[in-house]
């Protein structure tokens, strides 16, 4: 701080992109993300759970991380997306600990859907 001269020390995990992503972008599984809101004027932080594609009209799938009772998790256009610039995951798994998102990563991109034969429905 120029005017009282103190020292700062903000932990990486909290400084952002301030740009968000380009619209054609493709986001890796476990990135840690920012989402804002700018109605609520709220900031959502989460990790991609699922990349971009056909299925999902292009859109990445983000848990959200910063709620630990409620966790949720929503679909957004990597337009969106603000990215950390800390992506060591191991370092902050401790902070996201969930049982879900550890079985979810673990098996990804397997997932216990409905496997039907071609012509079958």
């Amino acid at each position: 701080d120029e005017t009282t001269s103190k020292v700062h020390d903000i932990p990486t995990k909290w400084l952002y992109f301030a740009k968000p992503c380009e619209s054609n972008i493709i986001l890796p599984l476990k990135l840690r993300v920012l989402l804002l809101d700018s109605q609520k004027g709220t900031r959502r932080y989460g990790l991609i759970g699922e990349e971009p594609g056909k299925n999902n009209d292009y859109r990445c799938l983000v848990f959200f991380t910063d709620d630990k009772q409620n966790m949720s998790a929503s679909y957004h256009p990597s337009s969106h997306v603000h990215i950390c610039l800390d992506q060591t995951f191991s370092m902050h798994q401790h902070e996201c600990q969930n049982e879900f998102l550890d079985r979810y990563f673990a098996s990804y991109p397997e997932r216990m859907m409905l496997r039907a034969k071609e012509g079958s429905l």
